[in-house]
């Protein structure tokens, strides 16, 4: 992760820390939760390529039909059969 990256991704909050006091323990928070986070919604991925899969092996669907019964969006799921292929 370069610091670069990170100086453009979160703008707002270093320019913010720029301009006011920097407080060494609430940063630390703000990335604690940023992580909590980011592992809840990995928790959540990794939840739903379990079911997709499941799906699969036990009614012996397709990917997409495993999809369509689990109802999930259109927008997603390309990430989910990324997710399933690296399997």
């Amino acid at each position: 992760y370069q610091i670069k990256e990170f100086i453009v991704e979160n703008r707002a909050e270093v320019k913010d820390m720029c301009l006011t006091e920097y407080d060494e323990v609430e940063t630390m928070e703000r990335f604690r939760e940023e992580g909590r986070e980011e592992g809840r919604e990995e928790g959540r991925e990794d939840a739903m390529v379990a079911s997709i899969k499941n799906v699969m092996d036990k009614l012996k669907y397709t990917i997409e039909q495993a999809m369509d019964l689990l109802s999930i969006p259109t927008e997603q799921r390309a990430l989910y059969e990324g997710l399933i292929s690296k399997q």
